[in-house]
């Protein structure tokens, strides 16, 4: 991979996490509302899109500053991978009670029942947790395969 390549895509890394979460979220938000998969967009109609649009990049802009306080995109090669584990799973659980928030604040009033909104934090956070472990995991596995092909 050339210099320029790898510069790229760790450029690119924060967006693709951000991407990530944001698919963890649906998913745990389809998996937690009980109903038909076609009538939870009938559920995300508001009427106030402007607001909801503003949340919205402030919980981008909030889950970004989580990734990057945790060190999710500095170089891991001394720490052990507990340690990164525990990054990890501290960055997910921040990122969940960012997302209850935002769930929070979005919600109408109707909606708005505290024990849904905890288990689609909780979800999102096992589902964000498992994407980043796992993604860290295949990271860790190229950069391996890459440094001893190039030993």
């Amino acid at each position: 991979m050339t210099p320029s390549n790898r510069t790229t895509i760790l450029e690119l890394a924060p967006i693709g996490d951000l991407g990530l979460l944001f698919c963890c979220l649906g998913l745990s938000y389809i998996t937690a509302v009980h109903q038909r998969p076609f009538d939870v967009f009938n559920s995300l109609e508001t009427h106030y899109p402007i607001q909801v649009f503003a949340a919205t990049l402030v919980l981008a802009l909030g889950w970004h500053v989580v990734l990057r306080s945790n060190g999710f995109y500095r170089s891991r090669r001394l720490a052990g991978s507990v340690r990164e584990a525990l990054d990890v799973c501290t960055a997910s659980s921040l990122c969940a009670v960012l997302s209850c928030i935002w769930l929070w604040l979005i919600a109408s009033r109707s909606m708005r029942n505290t024990i849904d909104l905890a288990v689609v934090a909780a979800l999102f956070g096992i589902m964000s947790f498992a994407a980043f472990l796992t993604t860290r995991l295949v990271g860790s596995r190229d950069d391996a395969g890459v440094s001893s092909a190039w030993a």
